[in-house]
């Protein structure tokens, strides 16, 4: 018996290409620091670093694009602002990103309910 598995990968987007509606995930973030070229001199360079994101992996929908920033809401219907020029994001598949969102309100509401008794 043959079985069919679907996998499904999420796909880094340029900033231009984010649309309003998209399901997305930031992947990573540029940090820029100076750092000295010649100490005798008093020169520095800027360094650009992109590191791996390291808060909790959160599923956003962009509300709003006006390049360089991306509006986006988060599960919880909390919004943020990104700026596509310190944040590399990729494409979550539009199924996934409704799951996943709907399962992590799902959870909050749990949690409120939880509380109140």
């Amino acid at each position: 018996m043959t079985q069919i598995i679907d996998i499904k990968a999420v796909r880094r987007l340029a900033p231009e290409d984010v649309r309003v509606g998209a399901y997305v995930v930031p992947m990573f973030q540029v940090t820029e620091f100076f750092t000295p070229c010649n100490r005798n001199e008093g020169e520095y360079t800027v360094r650009r670093l992109e590191m791996t994101a390291t808060d909790e992996i959160r599923v956003l929908r962009v509300v709003g694009v006006f390049l360089p920033f991306v509006f986006v809401r988060d599960a919880l219907g909390d919004h943020s602002t990104l700026d596509m020029r310190l944040v590399r994001v990729a494409e979550v598949p539009r199924d996934l990103g409704r799951f996943v969102r709907k399962r992590l309100r799902a959870d909050k509401r749990r949690a409120l309910v939880r509380d109140r008794s």
